[in-house]
């Protein structure tokens, strides 16, 4: 139980001060894809960051990186056999989508390692201060089951930096929280499934338990806790030992580097309307004894948010490419290749459009 109750907006945003001298941060990335009505494909990636050291005078942080990739980079990612098709003709286009995901995943990962790397030699830095709570949030699960999907040069790249970030985690003392606002995970509800295999083996034997697992289908871990819990409450934390951990290299609790890649995960009441949100956190800050003091972290910053935590909700804001930001990327290459003396083509559908739209 979270233990506190607020009559108001006011005596929660009051509560909320336990931010005071805590430095929050997150990013999010957006990106474009690689722009079919031209001769000479693209793309963008764009990571935001936000970052809130909750000690006036001191400012916050917005700050923005950006990456194009080339044709280059999008062609190498067409080796995997993924290339993209033209809807209209049927004709591939012998280029891949799929690395610009790849690359706005790997750029975000890169980001969260270097401001948590940037905190660690602030601390070094000072070490007659008492250091500071440092809590980093990423929108989006730290067990990247996504990638079971993708080809193995990619599943590989996505992995190793989801790994990366763990041991920069640890490495850093940065606690670092994997906000999924509406999971699908069910971890919970596989582990009841093998329990009720396991005490009923006849009737698992027997298929007379088909019923019970076809209503189980339509079920996720967060329903079990909807409507059973106070705002900020949360669930007890479990250990993440999902059957596919063992493919993604979470399983054995230690990666290549001696780093714990164990994953804890709790489920939270940010929102009395729905169900509870899922957060993931490396099993170290358990083991540190941290695990309340970054909750009343999170709950705080989803005051602040109403309802959704402030910091990612603030590094998406920064991430968005607007339409006016599409058309000047687009804009500025056209500059580039007419620059560089690049002919380039464009389809025209897309002059009409242009034309249309100015």
């Amino acid at each position: 139980p979270f233990g506190q109750s607020f009559a108001n907006h006011e005596e929660s945003r009051a509560w909320a001060e336990c931010l005071r001298g805590v430095t929050t941060f997150a990013v999010d990335g957006s990106q474009l894809l690689p722009w079919r009505d031209a001769s000479l494909p693209v793309a963008l990636v764009q990571v935001g960051l936000f970052e809130n050291p909750h000690q006036p005078p001191a400012p916050y942080t917005k700050d923005a990186l950006v990456e194009v990739l080339s044709p280059a980079d999008l062609l190498f990612g067409a080796q995997d056999n993924s290339q993209v098709v033209d809807e209209r003709s049927g004709e591939d286009l012998g280029y891949s989508e799929r690395i610009t995901h790849l690359r706005r995943f790997e750029l975000e990962i890169e980001t969260m390692i270097a401001r948590m790397q940037r905190h660690r030699e602030l601390r070094a830095a000072q070490p007659d201060e008492a250091p500071t709570l440092v809590v980093a949030f990423y929108d989006g699960s730290l067990i990247p089951s996504f990638a079971l999907k993708s080809p193995p040069p990619y599943r590989e790249r996505y992995v190793r930096a989801s790994h990366q970030l763990l041991a920069a985690s640890a490495a850093c003392h940065v606690p670092v929280v994997g906000y999924i606002d509406t999971s699908y995970a069910r971890d919970m509800i596989s582990m009841l499934r093998a329990l009720r295999l396991l005490s009923d083996a006849s009737t698992a034997e027997s298929g007379d338990g088909d019923g019970a697992d076809q209503q189980m289908r339509g079920l996720r871990d967060a329903l079990l806790w909807h409507g059973q819990l106070a705002w900020g409450d949360r669930t007890p934390a479990f250990i993440s030992a999902r059957y596919d951990l063992a493919r993604l290299g979470f399983d054995a609790g230690r990666d290549d580097n001696g780093a714990n890649s164990e994953i804890a995960f709790v489920y939270f009441q940010a929102a009395l309307d729905r169900p509870p949100a899922r957060l993931e956190l490396p099993r170290w800050v358990l083991d540190a004894g941290l695990l309340d003091r970054v909750m009343d972290v999170v709950r705080a910053e989803t005051i602040a948010g109403n309802g959704y935590p402030y910091p990612i909700e603030s590094a998406d804001a920064v991430a968005v490419i607007s339409a006016p930001d599409r058309a000047q990327f687009y804009a500025l290459f056209q500059e580039f290749a007419a620059h560089e003396g690049l002919h380039i083509s464009f389809s025209r559908k897309a002059l009409s459009k242009s034309r249309r739209r100015v």
